[in-house]
């Protein structure tokens, strides 16, 4: 549902700014999010009880502890902080829309919905396909498929063809991130499960905001398709450098197989 909307929003918002510009979109949004809000409220308060636990700071960092002493863990969270810092191609699509692509509000919303289309068919195969061995050289090529993608997005003047390779940047960036969550999810004991999940939202988050920074610096120093390939250079250059970095993440075959050091 999240990537269904993902990739019905941006065109259906796109659509909206054409036909009546910013105040039909904005009245729009805030329709829908009282919607959300009426939703919300509706949802049953189910109150479960407890085991109280000591709290030090021990058990605050536990987390990053289990992160830290798991390299496999390390090596595949770290390596999604970093590509997600230097891959945010999607903050550079309002550019590529105006001025390269030459696309109105409508188109725009279309190639802003491209990754998560790309990401819902990977997500349906997977569901019916599911990855039984090899997870962490496919998590490896997933990545590199999101690099490189990127990297012919930024030399592409063509909408159609910028169009599918933002559907292979979504494939890319899914097929990773699937791998990446089933591995933390089948490798961390229940009772640090939340702590290293928070820590994995965190650095997700972080680096999403400062990759959009990230991708708008560079773009003002060397343009929006300067800006977009040499993200896609350094996306292929960090999944060499931890490829070789953690062998340990190289050789995962079965997520349930990793476990700590």
């Amino acid at each position: 549902m999240n990537k269904l909307s993902q990739i019905v929003g941006p065109a259906l918002g796109g659509l909206l700014y054409s036909v009546g510009e910013g105040p039909a979109t904005y009245l729009s949004c805030l329709a829908l999010a009282l919607v959300a809000i009426g939703f919300a409220s509706m949802l049953p308060s189910r109150r479960k009880p407890f085991s109280e636990v000591q709290r030090s700071w021990k058990t605050v960092l536990a987390g990053l502890h289990f992160i830290w002493s798991t390299k496999p863990l390390l090596g595949a969270m770290s390596l999604d902080l970093m590509a997600t810092l230097f891959g945010g191609v999607t903050a550079l699509l309002p550019i590529f829309a105006r001025d390269i692509l030459e696309l109105g509000p409508t188109g725009f919303g279309l190639l802003r919905s491209a990754p998560a289309f790309g990401g819902l068919i990977v997500a349906g195969a997977l569901s019916r396909y599911p990855i039984r061995r090899a997870a962490g050289p496919m998590m490896f090529a997933g990545m590199s498929l999101y690099g490189a993608a990127t990297i012919a997005f930024g030399l592409s003047h063509n909408v159609a063809l910028s169009f599918m390779l933002l559907l292979l940047i979504g494939t890319g960036d899914m097929l990773s991130t699937v791998i990446r969550q089933t591995l933390i999810q089948f490798s961390t004991p229940d009772d640090r499960r939340g702590r290293v999940l928070a820590v994995n939202v965190l650095c997700n988050q972080t680096a999403a905001q400062l990759g959009t920074f990230e991708s708008g610096l560079v773009a003002e120093l060397i343009g929006a398709a300067g800006s977009a390939v040499f993200g896609g250079v350094a996306v292929v250059a960090v999944v060499t450098f931890w490829a070789w970095r953690f062998p340990a993440l190289r050789r995962v075959d079965r997520p349930s197989d990793v476990q700590p050091d």
